[in-house]
């Protein structure tokens, strides 16, 4: 057998497999299709159409377009999705397929890129705001419009979600409050650090640090569930009845482990301090607080980065809780705003097809489309206790999380040895007592 034939043919193999392997993980992790942003007179048909392109599956697939079709509110809404003859991907998104990315020179690496295909079959990168292309005769006759209809990059939910927010400067900062929490700092330069993620935006000179934490809404709704016969309200009455420091106990939120900026997936829950005098009031509190921690957590480590938080627009289910929100905003010493509209990501996709048909000159005129409804501050009261807390919350994890790191069953105790705690060799078989 000629080895050297053999061993091109097992490079060719594991490189096809390899290729095969990062297509369809680019197909199953691809950006999410961008709503299209309507306008319409009362029950009448649509009058104007933004048209926002999503990321199309590098070479497998060309771009897409979605429009959205709202006639009144006794109709249903028809999503229709018409094929465009480019195949594009906004710079920001492109920091996921890193480091086939280059982030600095916004290009694709031709080193590793090479790689895994041709580089003539990998998208042309473009910002947010630019034309991909234009409605295609096919595309027309599937959806009725006109042929020519030019068709804006578009970008992933949560940058859109940013921009509808009113992100618009530095020091303006999306807080995301759903399930999990993520959010996006606005930068004067690209800081690439190591316990965020940092990227370009949506046009030429913006950049942003992002990152978030893996559990808020979800860890309330364990909570829940967990502790069934209550509803949110009247949890958080029941914390309203508890104080600042949540009578002693301190949480610890990782209960799906933690991104930033820990980047920790093996992190775990944890309640401390609690006594017999503990009430279920003062456990919820205690996850309310966790919460205000961890956004305090990163906004401190962005600040060392020389990523400064002005301003926090809170979006999100949670952010409904205006419980919640008091008390993040007590423990970080960060206003947080509150928008007007709350359409989400498809608000700040029009925005962006705005800017790319020229009604706007820059992504910096959002704030001629988001106004503010309400303002949160800090309050002084509580700020000693909240300082201590957050010391407790941070000293926790950096103290067990040596333990959670153990197998199951591995706890660092002899049970041969009679001083070393619980000697499990004593332990009785019928009634589990020690002797």
């Amino acid at each position: 057998m000629n080895l050297d034939n053999h061993s091109s043919r097992k490079v060719s193999f594991f490189r096809s497999a390899f290729s095969v392997a990062v297509i369809l993980f680019l197909f199953l992790t691809s950006i999410d299709l961008l709503v299209v942003a309507l306008s319409h007179l009362g029950g009448d048909i649509v009058t104007s159409i933004l048209y926002v392109t999503a990321n199309p599956f590098v070479s497998l697939f060309i771009g897409l377009v979605a429009t959205a079709i709202i006639q009144s509110s006794s109709t249903t809404t028809s999503i229709i999705v018409a094929m465009v003859a480019s195949n594009s991907l906004d710079i920001y998104s492109a920091i996921g397929y890193a480091p086939i990315f280059d982030l600095e020179k916004k290009t694709w690496d031709p080193s590793l890129a090479g790689f895994i295909t041709e580089i003539k079959k990998l998208p042309e990168l473009l910002w947010s705001s630019q034309v991909a292309g234009e409605v295609t005769q096919k595309a027309a006759e599937l959806t009725g419009l006109p042929p020519g209809v030019p068709v804006v990059t578009g970008t992933t939910d949560a940058a859109s979600e940013a921009l509808g927010a009113g992100v618009e400067k530095t020091g303006d900062m999306m807080m995301m409050y759903g399930s999990s929490n993520f959010f996006i700092l606005k930068t004067e330069t690209l800081r690439p650090v190591r316990s965020f993620w940092a990227s370009n935006f949506l046009e030429p000179g913006s950049f942003v640090l992002t990152g978030g934490m893996s559990t808020v809404g979800s860890m309330f709704k364990w909570f829940g569930e967990t502790f069934p016969g209550r509803s949110v309200a009247e949890w958080e009455n029941l914390a309203l009845k508890s104080s600042p420091g949540a009578g002693g106990i301190t949480s610890l939120p990782y209960f799906a482990g933690e991104r930033t900026p820990l980047h920790d997936p093996a992190a775990k829950g944890v309640f401390f301090g609690m006594s017999l005098s503990s009430t279920a009031g003062d456990l919820y509190r205690s996850l309310q607080e966790a919460v205000g921690y961890g956004i305090r957590h990163n906004i401190e480590e962005m600040e060392k980065a020389g990523a400064h938080a002005d301003r926090i627009m809170a979006i999100g289910g949670a952010s409904e809780s205006r419980q919640l929100m008091q008390i993040i905003t007590d423990i970080t010493g960060c206003p947080q705003h509150f928008p007007r509209q709350k359409l989400g990501a498809c608000y700040g996709d029009a925005f962006l097809a705005a800017v790319g048909s020229n009604y706007f000159n820059s992504i910096n005129e959002i704030s001629r489309w988001v106004g503010m409804q309400e303002e949160i501050t800090p309050s002084e009261t509580s700020k000693a206790i909240y300082d201590k807390g957050y010391e407790r919350y941070r000293e926790l994890y950096n103290s067990t999380r040596h333990l959670v790191n153990r197998p199951w069953g591995e706890t660092g105790i002899d049970c041969n040895d009679p001083f070393s705690g619980r000697n499990r060799t004593n332990l009785k078989k019928d009634d589990n007592s020690i002797d």
